[in-house]
């Protein structure tokens, strides 16, 4: 289980040079103010998706046949060349939002305007209206009710102040429901999990592909290493649990739901024969 929220964010805002002039748009103000209190996972989906760094800028067209932006429909562009990105964004954001999902994120913080990471305000050529960003889009509708913001939204401090509040109720909501799939590998201690993550950068992990399908390969092997525990260590480990929950609730080990019975016993009758 993390221990404070997950919040994925644009590399850029980070300080990594992934633009697509090879530059950052570092915003140490929010960095280092909600840095203390969250866990961030880093993405840019320019970058994943294979575009490069440096590479053409890219911006996003109306057109009858695109994908959904907002109220508009889109194709992703080269602005010099003419190069459709449209369906390979289109496809990898929505792998990837899934992937994210999984992760138990609390919130989400975009670049501002970005034809790729803009939550709102994206300018489309040949249309009136503005659009958003294709990845934006897919982590819309991937995670309906998440916390989203860009950081133009997040410079004014009330709303600062309003979203950290939301990050936190989306974290205690996950966490009542049981909902972080992480409890099985990503988190920091768990089977590994910094180790597995890849390099640490400033608080945040490499939640790649690649770093996922080790994080899942590893929590198969030690699923498979509990099972082949022997009974009486799962028996002594269970005993411990409800000891742990017998101090918890007031009740005695064994008499919260009746007597406490287990495969290695067979049930007797009220005369104390066995059945």
């Amino acid at each position: 289980m993390p221990e404070r929220p997950r919040v994925g964010i644009s590399r850029c805002l980070l300080g990594d040079e992934v633009r697509y002039d090879g530059t950052h748009t570092l915003d140490a103000d929010l960095v280092s103010t909600l840095g203390a209190h969250v866990e961030w996972v880093p993405v840019c989906p320019e970058v994943e998706v294979g575009m490069g760094t440096p590479r053409e800028p890219i911006h996003l067209v109306a057109g009858a046949n695109g994908v959904p932006s907002a109220d508009a429909r889109v194709r992703l562009l080269g602005v010099t060349s003419g190069t459709d990105w449209t369906g390979r964004m289109h496809a990898w954001a929505r792998t990837r939002a899934e992937a994210l999902r999984q992760l138990g994120l609390s919130g989400f913080i975009l670049k501002a305007r970005s034809p790729s990471c803009g939550i709102r305000d994206v300018r489309v050529d040949g249309d009136e209206r503005s659009g958003r960003g294709l990845f934006a889009q897919a982590i819309v509708d991937a995670m309906p009710g998440l916390p989203v913001a860009d950081e133009d939204e997040l410079h004014d401090p009330a709303a600062r102040r309003a979203f950290l509040t939301r990050l936190r109720e989306e974290y205690k909501r996950a966490l009542t429901s049981g909902n972080f799939r992480s409890a099985l590998g990503f988190s920091r201690t768990t089977h590994g999990g910094a180790d597995q993550l890849g390099p640490a950068k400033a608080g945040h992990y490499d939640v790649s592909e690649t770093a996922l399908g080790r994080l899942r390969r590893s929590s198969r092997r030690c699923y498979r290493r509990r099972l082949r525990r022997p009974w009486h260590a799962v028996r002594s480990s269970s005993a411990r649990h409800a000891a742990r929950l017998a101090g918890a609730t007031g009740h005695p080990a064994g008499t919260a739901n009746g007597p406490r019975r287990g495969p290695h016993r067979r049930l007797a009758g009220g005369d104390g024969s066995a059945v």
